[in-house]
């Protein structure tokens, strides 16, 4: 029988479980489920079609990414049909350039789809697997312990009741029903990160590591996400003790108090406050700001990146988003895939367009050094293109050299600087200062990616 699947009732309790602790405890509203029509999505659905306390309707977006993907849409229609399962297929009006660019507007579909329909839910088919791989994947980026937490169970309207079970659990369970499916030949496409770790890292990590790797790293992502909702609840007693005021643009908190602070506590206090600002504190800005806190005097301020200045005013030490600056929005260049996208760095929007040297890209007048190629042998992906950051350094034929003195010697003024942008690759090392400087490497004669500023 088929019920006698363990997997039933094991997402069955984990699902009653998503529901009681969710805000959105609705039961009678329709829940939206997201199904591409690949494994994972499609055995959430037929698992859902069993347990779900609520009605369901099927939410699937075509990216229009690559050929034959409206054929996944019409055969996903048909199965929905036959399991009498209403479903919404929303075809994307332009092509998404990247996998980062590509989530959110699929995220964006989903969500209008729900608001449509009325549902209380969006459910995905993120199992633990996909926690693993984003946990690898945020870890070799450098991301901080809020970061490993990775992809949380339920939370902003959705609900994820696979995370718990491996892929290769659902795929015995597709197998015992019976189930059919369609496979996206791009999951297998090593140009994108997050299958390098799927189809190399992982199978490596478990058979030459450790056998339970994906769980352990599940565990782990867990683990975080305890640590950032303690974290969460100690915020406001921090806030009375050090008499913070925040307004727009800034944050304020009593000088003395943050002094009496532990080193780590300070740093994870700083790193809060700037987040309030829509900023992002890396490790070395905040040890910038630890250093004047202990050397700066009244009226003094430091630069840590980004248009955030932390400084000291009397009694109080304050953090400010400088008010023409606004908040930074980075742009990441996931693979050496033809794309364009846009960053806001200091306030100055700047356009970026890039492909692989099989690609063309259009042929416009481009100024003097806003253009630069790479030999993609020898990048390390994802690349970002952001501000510049204390302690960024560049590889030069003489050895690395500070990104400041690069922009001063070139005689950019310091209230341009936070708007320079540079491009880094996935280990923050400095790849490219546009305009003004790149990376001295030996570059093999492999394939080349071409990187343009549209300023």
């Amino acid at each position: 029988m088929l019920a006698d699947h363990p997997l039933v009732a094991c997402v069955g309790e984990r699902l009653d479980a998503l529901v009681e602790a969710s805000e959105r405890g609705a039961r009678s509203a329709p829940w939206l489920v997201a199904v591409s029509g690949g494994l994972d999505s499609m055995v959430l659905l037929h698992l859902l079609r069993r347990i779900a306390p609520a009605p369901l309707h099927v939410g699937h977006v075509d990216h229009r990414m690559r050929p034959g993907s409206d054929g996944d849409a019409a055969w996903l229609g048909g199965v929905c049909r036959a399991w009498s399962v209403p479903v919404s297929v929303c075809p994307l009006p332009e092509s998404p350039s990247s996998e980062t660019e590509a989530r959110a507007a699929r995220y964006a579909a989903l969500e209008e789809i729900r608001r449509r329909e009325g549902a209380s839910f969006i459910v995905t088919a993120h199992h633990a697997d996909d926690v693993a791989e984003t946990v690898l994947l945020r870890a070799a980026r450098g991301t901080g312990p809020h970061g490993l937490a990775s992809i949380l169970p339920h939370g902003e309207g959705r609900l994820r009741p696979l995370l718990p079970f491996t892929r290769g659990e659902l795929e015995e369970y597709a197998a015992f029903v019976g189930l059919r499916w369609r496979t996206d030949p791009t999951n297998d496409s090593l140009d994108i990160p997050r299958n390098v770790v799927r189809h190399q890292v992982l199978p490596l990590l478990e058979s030459a590591v450790s056998p339970g790797a994906r769980r352990a790293l599940s565990r782990l992502a867990e683990n975080a996400a305890d640590d950032r909702a303690a974290w969460s609840e100690v915020q406001g007693w921090i806030d009375e003790r050090l008499a913070v005021e925040a307004s727009d643009g800034k944050v304020s908190v009593d000088l003395a108090a943050l002094e009496a602070l532990g080193p780590a506590l300070r740093g994870k206090a700083m790193t809060m406050w700037a987040r309030r600002l829509g900023a992002r504190l890396e490790r070395s800005a905040v040890e910038v700001a630890q250093a004047f806190l202990t050397d700066g005097r009244s009226g003094q301020g430091v630069d840590l990146g980004g248009g955030v200045r932390f400084r000291i005013e009397l009694d109080r030490a304050e953090f400010v988003v400088e008010a023409d600056a606004g908040v930074d929005e980075p742009l990441v260049i996931e693979s050496p895939v033809r794309g364009t996208g846009r960053a806001r760095l200091g306030g100055r929007t700047i356009g970026v367009a890039w492909a692989a040297h099989s690609y063309a890209l259009q042929r416009d007048s481009v100024p003097s050094g806003m253009e630069a190629r790479f030999g993609i042998d020898g990048l390390a992906f994802p690349l970002v293109l952001r501000a510049r950051r204390p302690g960024d350094r560049l590889l030069t034929p003489v050895g690395h050299k500070k990104v400041k003195k690069i922009l001063l010697e070139a005689r950019i003024p310091s209230e341009a600087r936070d708007r320079v942008p540079i491009l880094v690759d996935a280990h923050d090392d400095v790849v490219w200062i546009p305009g003004v400087a790149r990376r001295w490497s030996t570059e093999s004669e492999g394939r080349k990616l071409t990187v343009r500023i549209e300023t």
